[in-house]
């Protein structure tokens, strides 16, 4: 996971803390962060709010029409005895 870590230029923020991060897939900790101070949390979410406001309007990668993400690849394949 420290690879990942490292790729993402978040390394030191995901592994120098003394609070666990674990998986929900397995319960395996897969990083550690330093606690906030609650002085700092009404910025550090006015921040996050912000961020989000311009990351939702990026278009998903390979657009709507794109094949990997249209729904008809996502529907479930039809029985064989079912009538086509």
């Amino acid at each position: 996971m420290t690879d990942l870590f490292h790729a993402l230029g978040i390394a030191d923020a995901a592994t120098g803390g003394s609070l666990s991060v674990l998986s929900p897939i397995d319960g395996a900790e897969i990083g550690r962060v330093r606690p906030t101070d609650p002085a700092a949390m009404p910025g550090l979410i006015a921040r996050a709010q912000e961020a989000f406001r311009h990351w939702r309007e990026v278009p998903a990668p390979g657009g709507a029409n794109s094949s990997g993400s249209s729904a008809r690849n996502c529907a479930r394949p039809r029985p064989s005895s079912a009538p086509s």
